[in-house]
């Protein structure tokens, strides 16, 4: 079900521009994290196209 899904899932948010959000958000995690980890869950991640830039700075699974 999910492998015929995806190309729907991204053919509809293909106005995202990933790469800035995973930016913004590999910021506002430096801003607030209270840890030494670098371990993140991506949660409800879609086809998980955040990921391919969050794995350059952390352990991410989705």
């Amino acid at each position: 079900m999910y492998d015929r899904s995806a190309e729907f899932y991204d053919a509809i948010y293909s106005f995202k521009n990933y790469e800035k959000e995973a930016a913004k958000l590999h910021e506002l995690i430096q801003k607030h994290k209270r840890s030494r980890g670098n371990n993140q869950l991506e949660v409800a991640c879609g086809t998980g196209s955040h990921i391919t830039y969050l794995k350059n700075d952390y352990t991410v699974e989705g």
